[in-house]
């Protein structure tokens, strides 16, 4: 095969590829360590925590409770370090969603100061009222201040540590609640009190908003760029109601999208409760859009409920539709570099460990980069796509996708460094990894 022009001088710039090369916005380092001591997003955690150590508070509960998905305990936590960005909070919930209840704590000493805490809620909603009985937390983590990455590569480029890579402590409930499949249009209002080092502390009530699958089946995409950005933040804000707007939007494209179509069917099958009810709104779609939401309902294992009904013809296009390559089968792949779009569609789908170490492990094909390189210095150029030219680009691909998540992504950064840190990760992956941020990364500054 020989080698398009297009694609050796992809090889020296990073391709444009669909997730790859997502338009990530750049943060100067100063903005960031900013954001390490003000962080307005999650401020209750970092202003005393940023204040000089002599005047730091004693370590003191937030009378704030938080609402985390039960994704985030159940799959992202195990898979992550010690400490770790705190968890997006939802502001709508769709049938079938499940949270947690969190509570926090900051100031000197609070590494530990949740140890012990027992958790106590109520939840309202739809006029009925579910409890949590007074149980111990299930889990507890660390949490780090946004901008935390980018101080700590910077601080350890000059052999130094960041004073302020955790600035507090979260720990969930036992129990979660999962909002009801036939509920409707509302609210949830959580009601949480907890018992802490033997006393006993009511918080804050907190209310989100309840979106019916009706609504949220309504619902559309304004254009692409509008599809693209809700796609973008699915993995840490997942809204699964919507899917059935997002499958309307590809099926009204004249080219299948194999990026937004792996993207529906990860998202289908990490959410089968909730797309197993999308039966009777895919049944009102045109054939066209309606064959694609069953072959994608098909493909994610989601058995819908009340399918809508399909004659010979029809259950044999399903059929054909089935037929893809495995995106974690890079190495067999002749053109492997294309498979990272596919995994980093299955990341934002489900917010899964899974496809970022896929997508790390081509890390371990820097020397056919390395030698790709040194044959330009030579003045010689690529007669065929040969494997060693194919990943020398996925290598490229790799790293300058792998830089923009983690520089903008919380949930891929803490990934990343849980897989740079592991003992485990191969030893070229390990290096890698470190160097997503060095000067001479193409993804340095993204």
């Amino acid at each position: 095969m020989r080698v398009p022009v297009a694609l050796e001088n992809a090889i020296g710039n990073p391709p444009a590829l669909g997730y790859t090369s997502a338009d990530m916005s750049r943060t100067s380092l100063l903005g960031l360590a900013a954001a390490v001591l003000l962080s307005p997003s999650h401020n209750l955690l970092a202003q005393e925590s940023s204040a000089p150590a002599q005047k730091q508070r004693p370590a003191a509960l937030l009378q704030q409770p938080f609402l985390v998905f039960d994704s985030v305990v159940t799959e992202q936590w195990p898979a992550m370090p010690p400490s770790v960005s705190f968890p997006t909070e939802p502001t709508v919930l769709n049938p079938g969603q499940c949270v947690r209840v969190g509570v926090a704590a900051t100031g000197t000493g609070f590494e530990h100061f949740l140890d012990g805490v027992r958790i106590h809620a109520v939840i309202t909603s739809g006029g009925k009222h579910e409890e949590f009985e007074l149980q111990p937390s299930i889990a507890t983590k660390l949490v780090r201040p946004d901008g935390a990455n980018f101080v700590d590569d910077a601080l350890a480029a000059g052999g130094l540590k960041n004073p302020l890579a955790v600035t507090g402590v979260l720990a969930v409930s036992a129990a979660k609640w999962c909002v009801p499949l036939d509920a409707r249009d509302g609210s949830a209002t959580f009601s949480a009190d907890v018992d802490l080092h033997s006393k006993h502390f009511a918080l804050k009530t907190q209310t989100v908003r309840v979106e019916s699958l009706a609504t949220a089946a309504a619902a559309s995409f304004a254009n692409k760029e509008q599809l693209g950005d809700w796609t973008m933040s699915y993995d840490s804000h997942p809204e699964p109601g919507r899917l059935l707007a997002a499958v309307r939007f590809f099926g009204a494209q004249d080219q299948p999208d194999l990026n937004g179509i792996q993207f529906l069917i990860s998202a289908f099958g990490h959410d089968p409760a909730v797309a197993s009810q999308f039966g009777p709104a895919i049944s009102q779609f045109d054939k066209r859009t309606r064959l694609l939401a069953v072959a994608i309902a098909t493909k994610a294992n989601v058995a819908l409920v009340h399918p809508p009904i399909l004659n010979r013809d029809e259950q044999d296009l399903v059929k054909a539709m089935q037929d893809s390559a495995d995106p974690y089968n890079i190495s067999s792949s002749p053109q492997p570099w294309q498979n990272l779009d596919l995994l980093w569609a299955e990341f934002l789908a489900t917010g899964n460990k899974k496809p970022v170490a896929a997508i790390a492990q081509t890390l371990a094909w820097k020397s056919d980069f390395d030698a790709f390189l040194t044959m330009q210095k030579e003045g010689k150029k690529p007669t065929e796509l040969t494997p060693q030219l194919a990943h020398a680009l996925t290598y490229r691909a790799a790293q300058w996708s792998l830089g923009s998540f983690y520089n903008n992504d919380p949930i891929a950064a803490d990934y990343i460094r849980a897989l740079r840190d592991d003992p485990s990760t191969p030893q070229a992956v390990r290096d890698g990894l470190r160097d997503l941020n060095a000067p001479h990364s193409p993804s340095a500054g993204q």
